[in-house]
């Protein structure tokens, strides 16, 4: 099976990515740091808002990445991107019921999804 681009034209994606939204990628990547942080301390005070900069996150690759731009080099983004808007949706119904960073199955799930 091969893929329906080079290697160069997929850096120059992400490279272009990048350089497009380098500062939301540095704001996600400073909120993702905070919010663990905060959830490691204290897994019931945050747990939630952990779950919801996950949602975001999977929908900003939904959108952002995969259908904006790797959809440029590979028709099968727009299937990536519904994938993970699918992910985003699971995640948001079990909000409520996920505490990272403490003990019990939901926890293991959150911990390995916030990994």
């Amino acid at each position: 099976m091969s893929v329906p681009f080079t290697p160069e034209q997929f850096l120059g994606v992400i490279a272009e990515y990048n350089e497009t939204f380098w500062p939301v990628v540095v704001a996600f990547w400073l909120a993702s740091f905070g919010v663990l942080v905060a959830t490691w301390r204290k897994p019931a005070d945050h747990s939630r808002a952990l779950t919801y900069l996950l949602v975001a996150l999977w929908v900003w690759n939904a959108v952002a990445y995969h259908a904006w731009f790797f959809t440029t080099i590979n028709p099968a983004a727009w299937l990536f991107g519904a994938v993970f808007v699918l992910q985003a949706a699971f995640l948001w119904t079990a909000r409520t019921r996920i505490e990272y960073f403490s003990a019990g199955v939901m926890a293991r799930v959150g911990a390995s999804l916030a990994v």
